[in-house]
C-alpha cells in the first residue's frame, strides 16, 4: 500500500489516517471499493482539486480528505476546522 504523495499541508495527520485505513483493510475491517467506485471517487476528488485557487482552499481540501479517511476507521476524532 502506498501512503502519502500529495503536496503536503497536512503531514502526520494525513499519513496517520492513511495508515489506519490500510491497517483496517489488512485486518479485514473494511473492504476496498470496486475499481469502478474507486475511479468515480478519484474523478470527484480530482475535479474538486482542479478548482482550488488559494492556499486556504488547498488546506481545506486536504482537511476534508483526512476527515474522509477517518470516517472509515476508529481513529480518534479531532477538530478539523481548528487545524485549518
Amino acid at each position: 500500500m502506498y501512503i502519502g504523495m500529495q503536496d503536503q499541508w497536512y503531514t502526520f495527520n494525513m499519513f496517520d489516517a492513511q495508515a489506519w485505513y490500510a491497517r483496517d483493510h489488512i485486518l479485514g475491517k473494511l473492504t476496498i471499493p470496486s475499481k469502478e467506485d474507486q475511479a468515480k471517487d478519484f474523478a470527484e476528488w480530482r475535479a474538486r482539486e482542479e478548482t482550488l485557487e488559494s492556499d486556504e482552499d488547498c488546506i481545506r481540501f486536504q482537511a476534508d480528505y483526512v476527515a474522509m479517511l477517518h470516517s472509515f476507521t476508529d481513529y480518534p476524532k479531532f477538530d478539523y476546522e481548528k487545524t485549518v
